[in-house]
């Protein structure tokens, strides 16, 4: 690369951090856009053959939330291999500490990455890659198998054991395909989950059945709590943009209250009203399943879509 063309590159970079800070989202996904191969290769080069994308999105993330002490006394790709190297570092010393004899003191900081992997691996003698693996497996039994037992539980009590067990079905075979095919292939987005995760449609589903709207509905509440059960487990695999919690760019200040709603409104609820925790715990589930998406600026659901038909391409490879 020439000078000339180097030096359009870096003032490129100055300009999109400036339009970044006064609060352009599109500026931050154009500089993701502009060095995530890069930093992809950096970390391949320097021995990491695993969670690369992970690693690259950590990066992005440490980054944009420490951007103001970015002087531009070199340029910023360089800046990002000086915060990616860090993070490389850390995790080596990690799983260095993950292979010495269990302690207090390692249990503790192996949390800094995967408590629960960490502390697989070291318990089984394995590499840390089985502790990953045995991490997703338990999250597939919580997220999806779990809520579909007490889906199809509350049906049979209610005297409809058949549509319970459909319903169950339901809920493990698609959480099972979404598991299966994101294995496969990432999106590889910080910003976006691709189809409702299954965090949400499993416990949505879960506090759908034990809430007291629920009990009481009757007949109409059983009809409908099927119909709501289907469409929140298919609306897992479907190519539906919802905005996470790690994106390369602030959450807006409506999106902070809703969480901070979240969080705080069921244990106000479970000690105020305790028979309604469950209907304020579907309420807001439901709620981001139907509407987490708007946060996304129509730059970011089109580079979602072009990055969904990538995807696509790699899952049929």
């Amino acid at each position: 690369m020439n000078p000339e063309s180097q030096w359009s590159a870096e003032d490129t970079d100055r300009v999109l951090i400036e339009q970044w800070k006064a609060g352009d989202s599109r500026a931050a996904t154009e500089l993701v856009r502009r060095h995530a191969d890069a930093l992809a290769r950096f970390a391949a080069s320097g021995g990491e053959r695993e969670e690369i994308e992970e690693l690259v999105q950590d990066t992005f993330v440490r980054a944009f939330g420490s951007l103001d002490s970015f002087r531009g006394e070199s340029s910023f790709r360089t800046w990002l291999f000086t915060i990616e190297r860090r993070l490389m570092l850390d995790r080596r010393r990690a799983e260095k500490r993950a292979r010495n004899v269990v302690s207090l003191d390692a249990v503790e900081a192996s949390t800094e990455y995967d408590a629960l992997d960490g502390m697989v691996a070291r318990a089984t003698g394995t590499s840390n890659k089985f502790g990953s693996e045995f991490d997703t497996a338990t999250d597939h039994f919580a997220q999806a198998i779990v809520p579909a037992v007490i889906v199809f539980g509350v049906y049979a009590q209610l005297g409809h054991r058949a549509a319970g067990a459909i319903l169950m079905g339901i809920l493990v075979v698609f959480g099972t395909i979404r598991q299966a095919l994101f294995s496969v292939a990432r999106i590889g987005d910080p910003l976006m989950y691709c189809g409702l995760p299954r965090t949400v449609s499993g416990y949505a589903c879960m506090s759908l059945v034990l809430s007291r709207s629920f009990a009481t509905g009757g007949d109409p509440a059983l009809v409908a709590g099927a119909l709501l059960i289907t469409a929140l487990a298919i609306m897992g695999i479907l190519p539906i943009p919802y905005m996470t919690h790690r994106g390369a760019r602030r959450m807006q200040t409506y999106v902070k209250i809703l969480v901070f709603g979240f969080l705080l409104a069921p244990p106000v609820v479970f000690f105020a009203a305790r028979p309604y925790t469950f209907d304020v715990i579907f309420v807001f589930m439901f709620g981001y399943a139907l509407f987490a998406w708007l946060p996304l600026s129509a730059d970011e659901r089109a580079r979602f879509r072009a990055r969904y038909r990538e995807w696509a391409v790699e899952v049929r490879r």
